[in-house]
């Protein structure tokens, strides 16, 4: 992932704006399901800082030309069409504590939420819909699928992907453009970044089809849970190995429910040596038949601990999702 949306996750004040080609392109497939609904659009201090109705049944209740919100605007624009009851938006500046936080608004009103929220809160905010019994199509780091609070939505199959691979791109509050399409270190930003939504998804899932086979030089099993083999790109997850995977990050955009079960991720499963400094979770013991990627990250990566009476030479892949093969009767 790149710095700037790292950063992004860290200040509390981030705040990168969706484009309305992304919005159209994404909710457009949600306009069955959004036939009657009360939307919110939260986290867009633009707009308003408290919770403004600004369309209620057919009629518009502020001027369309000083609607600032990409949400907002496409809702409007489509209101009809998809058949929306009302559209609501709210905000909170952190940096001079004006508006009213996503944590203290009233849901009871509300149908769906449909924003852009502030990743260094995506954890929280996720938590807090689903607290309430929310409805949602939001955008978030791809990385968020790790989060904590998170990630058993994902395991349990209640939050999914929306329909969009990648983003088009966000813009800056000073104007600026950030697109996936450009060359420059920031266009990374867009393509890091997923829909999420627990409505139903109709986008057909092709089925994963691996290619690789299993080979112990590529697919070593973790020192400490030897029930999974790590997996170094997804483009390599073997296509007769039945036992569990840890795999990148990267997967959950080719994840079918029907063809893998995912198991858990680094921080959740039981891992066993555990040892004083070990704070990365899954590690790879150091073997003079791997092939040269790994030998390059032993080098690169790799520490000695005294483990069990011995010196062991390890070094510990990014996060992983552990995975397993559904088997098919």
């Amino acid at each position: 992932m790149r710095s700037d949306l790292i950063i992004a996750q860290k200040r509390k004040e981030d705040e990168f704006i969706t484009l309305f080609d992304d919005i159209s392109a994404e909710l457009d497939n949600y306009k069955a399901q959004l036939k009657g609904m009360r939307v919110l659009c939260p986290c867009d201090w633009d707009e308003s800082y408290n919770e403004k109705t600004i369309y209620l049944k057919n009629k518009l209740k502020k001027k369309t030309k000083i609607v600032h919100c990409n949400f907002a605007k496409f809702l409007l624009a489509q209101a009809e069409n998809y058949g929306i009851k009302s559209i609501t938006s709210s905000g909170y500046n952190p940096a001079n504590g004006k508006g009213i936080k996503f944590q203290d608004i009233d849901y009871s009103k509300y149908d769906v939420v449909i924003t852009n929220p502030p990743f260094s809160q995506f954890d929280d905010f996720i938590k807090v819909l689903f607290d309430n019994k929310m409805k949602f199509i939001v955008i978030g780091p791809q990385t968020g699928v790790h989060y904590k609070k998170v990630f058993p939505y994902i395991m349990n199959k209640k939050l999914k992907l929306g329909y969009a691979k990648q983003l088009i791109g966000f813009q800056l509050r000073n104007g600026k453009k950030i697109l996936s399409s450009d060359t420059g270190k920031q266009s990374g930003i867009p393509r890091a970044c997923k829909w999420f939504t627990n409505l139903k998804v109709n986008k057909n899932i092709d089925e994963f089809v691996p290619t690789a086979k299993y080979n112990k030089k590529i697919h070593p099993k973790f020192f400490n849970y030897k029930k999974a083999i790590n997996v170094p790109d997804v483009n390599l997850i073997p296509d007769n190995y039945k036992g569990e995977m840890g795999v990148p990050t990267t997967f959950i955009s080719k994840y079918n429910p029907k063809q893998f079960d995912i198991i858990g991720k680094t921080s959740t499963i039981n891992r066993s040596p555990k040892w004083v400094g070990d704070k990365a979770g899954l590690w790879i013991e150091y073997d003079k038949n791997l092939v040269e990627t790994y030998q390059k990250k032993f080098i690169e990566k790799s520490k000695i601990f005294k483990i069990n009476g011995r010196n062991v030479k390890i070094y510990a892949p990014f996060e992983r999702i552990i995975i397993k093969a559904i088997n098919k009767k």
